[in-house]
């Protein structure tokens, strides 16, 4: 999700321009990583070229400025960088999300060519046992380091992303200190969800969140949620199908990237994106979207607090409007670090001064 202004993306919401949209290029991977929210049989190669180099001019008349490029892993077409330059015309500001374990000296010097806003790279430990254990390919931590380096020394803005699991989370605290020697920022996230096919597997690797998520920029987690501040302001809980969009490797225009195939809006290969973006099924959603928590939690009294996603709700429990535990931990824990910063405030300030009184 590349970086937008809060008042830009509340007109972009409150207008349903699909500012943003992450584009599926392809399912196929070279790693194999054991908490993938692909489903294990994914293996589309993705839209034809043809299609796609029409569908960024649809996306470019809808309103579009930042468009995602992920996978499976991109760099596995090979009209990627047709596809990016073809994309750079319409003027969009492109993030690609990568394992970089393809990039060598040439493709370095290709994607720096491109103009990325910036590229998003896959890192499962500090070290290779910890990062190969996870992506179940020997060897590919080191070809990962390689090619995050050969684009920070090209210029290209690179993110370390690092999903924290119960095989990893002791690395957590290394990140910082990888990040920079490597010159390039970082974000970790405890986020695992099943996959889109309703396989619970990857479940089972949910680490447990610190109490606190300080020094690390952790999403996910614990830090206070403006969530339900955005569900009052206009109501709706996220910019999924509002502000956002999602289009995987065989055509389905998604709410956004968490979403299943169930609730496909519609199909680029059958239907324009325009089409399907103003169609009775994206209206669907948004009126469904646009109400409070359903009555499971409407009682609970860490609801005001509560970031919970629908499309995770959906994926863990079939019902959008359903907790789940992560959002339930989350919601607990913020509300009782809410109280604590409000006790805080109340506390007179002691300032250096005759006595130490307090002011």
């Amino acid at each position: 999700m590349l970086p937008y202004s809060e008042a830009f993306m509340r007109k972009a919401v409150l207008q349903c321009i699909p500012v943003q949209i992450a584009l599926t290029l392809t399912e196929r991977c070279n790693e194999r990583c054991r908490h993938c929210y692909l489903p294990r049989t994914a293996s589309s190669p993705g839209l034809p070229t043809a299609r796609l180099l029409s569908l960024f001019e649809e996306l470019a008349q809808a309103g579009c400025v930042g468009l995602t490029m992920t996978g499976g892993e991109p760099l596995l077409r090979s009209d990627l960088l047709e596809l990016l330059k073809a994309a750079r015309t319409q003027r969009f500001a492109i993030g690609l999300f990568t394992n970089a374990t393809l990039i060598d000296e040439e493709w370095a010097e290709a994607l720096a060519g491109v103009g990325l806003q910036g590229a998003e790279v896959s890192l499962y430990g500090a070290t290779a046992e910890a990062h190969d254990a996870i992506t179940q390919r020997r060897g590919s931590f080191a070809r990962t380091m390689a090619g995050m380096r050969r684009l920070t020394e090209r210029g290209v803005n690179v993110v370390l992303k690092f999903v924290v699991t119960r095989l990893n989370v002791g690395h957590l605290e290394q990140l910082p200190a990888l990040a920079a020697s490597m010159n390039c920022d970082w974000e970790a996230s405890f986020l695992i969800t099943p996959r889109l096919d309703g396989d619970t597997s990857p479940m089972d690797l949910i680490a447990p969140q610190p109490e606190t998520p300080d020094p690390y920029r952790v999403r996910n987690t614990i830090h206070l949620s403006d969530a339900r501040q955005r569900q009052r302001d206009l109501g709706c809980p996220c910019g999924a199908a509002r502000g956002e969009a999602s289009v995987n490797a065989r055509g389905d225009v998604l709410p956004c990237v968490m979403w299943p195939d169930t609730w496909s809006l519609g199909n680029v290969l059958t239907h324009s994106f325009e089409d399907i973006w103003h169609g009775p099924r994206a209206e669907q959603f948004r009126e469904l979207t646009g109400q409070r928590n359903g009555l499971q939690c409407a009682a609970c009294e860490d609801e005001p607090w509560c970031g919970r996603c629908p499309a995770v709700s959906t994926l863990v429990n079939g019902d959008m409007w359903a907790p789940y535990p992560m959002a339930c931990e989350h919601a607990r824990r913020t509300r009782r670090m809410s109280s604590r910063q409000q006790k805080t405030r109340r506390l007179p300030l002691i300032r250096p001064g005759k006595g130490g009184q307090r002011r």
